[in-house]
């Protein structure tokens, strides 16, 4: 069986951590009024 970690990314992971595991980043956007802005970019 193979198991794969996903987070989302207000978890401010090291990007070391992320590929020694192999994590996906889920990108988490943020909406202030009529804006969305996609945490990361």
């Amino acid at each position: 069986m193979k198991i794969g970690i996903v987070v989302d990314s207000a978890s401010n992971l090291p990007q070391d951590l992320i590929e020694q595991y192999s994590m996906s980043v889920v990108p988490m956007y943020l909406k202030f009024g009529d804006r969305v802005y996609r945490d990361g970019s």
